[in-house]
This record gives C-alpha cells, structure tokens and sequence, in this order.
C-alpha cells in the first residue's frame, strides 16, 4: 500500500522549492528514493514534466516511471465520467483511482502554476505533509490512497502511457 501526493502552487519556483524539500527529505531520512516529478503549466497552457534526477548521473531518482504516471495525470482535463472510456482519465479511472482524485489533479494547475508530485511508500505520508506546510508558499495537497490492487493496475499503466499519448498526439495533428 502507498500513497500518491501532489501538490499545486501558483509558480514553478514555489513548486520547485517543493521538489526539493521532498528530495531532501527522502536523502535524510535514508529511505528508498521515489520518483518526484514537477509537472508546470507555461503562461501559453503547456505542459511539461521535469523528472527529479542524480546530479552526477543525471537518471531519475527512483526509475521514473512513477514520475511519467504522476504527471500524465495532468495531461487529459476532460472529466473522466462524461468521456465513456476515452481518454487518459478514463484509464486512470478505470485503474480504481479515486474519480475526485482525478478529477482535482487534472484540473489543479493555473497557468504559469506548477505541482510535485511523488508515490509515498517508505516515508509517513504525514511527515511528507508537514515537509510541504511547512515550506513559504503552501501550495493545495492532494492525496490518494493505492491499494495493494490499485498500485499493480497503475504499474500496468505505466507501460501503456507514452504508446498512448502518442497515439493522442498522432489524432490531434
């Protein structure tokens, strides 16, 4: 069982100060690093998605699949529940996720805002909370509880998500 938890603010540098509160975090507490991802809205309504990674290897901290998942969170703000199946809320629902849970992330970022997000299994989730109330600019925290099938049906996910969105893509040019 794990927990996902995202957090928007209304700047990058806000959710940037975020990224690496939670990275620094992690290497204190010396626990298995998870992914931590920074998903940032441009003024133009991008999106992009900036993986937390080793300095000296430049890899992704944890193996960033975890990140890819958390950030594609944000790239379908169709509500999941009037799309019949279609698109990628409806596979994040159809995986158990909490429909409000999607439904906050998806619609969570302003323009020029940004969210962290990250999968929490080694470290309490409320030592990750008061990490982040305790940082200058509070940003709005969103919380998923996984079930040990939750979790294995997101894992699936992780390996359709970039064919996926890149057959999106090929529909929308």
């Amino acid at each position: 069982m794990s927990e996902l938890i995202i957090t928007a603010f209304p700047t990058e540098a806000a959710a940037m100060a975020a990224r690496d509160a939670l990275v620094g975090l992690q290497l204190a507490a010396k626990t298995e690093l998870e992914d931590v991802i920074l998903v940032i809205r441009r003024a133009e309504g991008e999106i992009t998605l900036e993986q937390a990674a080793w300095k000296a290897t430049g890899k992704p901290l944890g193996d960033g699949r975890w990140g890819l998942l958390i950030g594609s969170l944000f790239l379908d703000e169709r509500d999941p529940k009037k799309q019949r199946n279609r698109g990628l809320a409806a596979l994040f629902r159809r995986t158990g996720l909490d429909l409000d849970f999607i439904r906050d992330v998806s619609g969570a970022l302003v323009s020029g805002g940004a969210a962290v997000g990250m999968r929490i299994r080694a470290l309490p989730p409320k030592t990750v909370i008061a990490r982040l109330a305790s940082l200058d600019v509070p940003g709005r925290v969103m919380r998923a509880t996984l079930s040990a099938e939750v979790e294995a049906e997101l894992e699936t996910l992780c390996d359709v998500i970039p064919d996926f969105s890149a057959a999106l893509s090929d529909q929308d040019a």
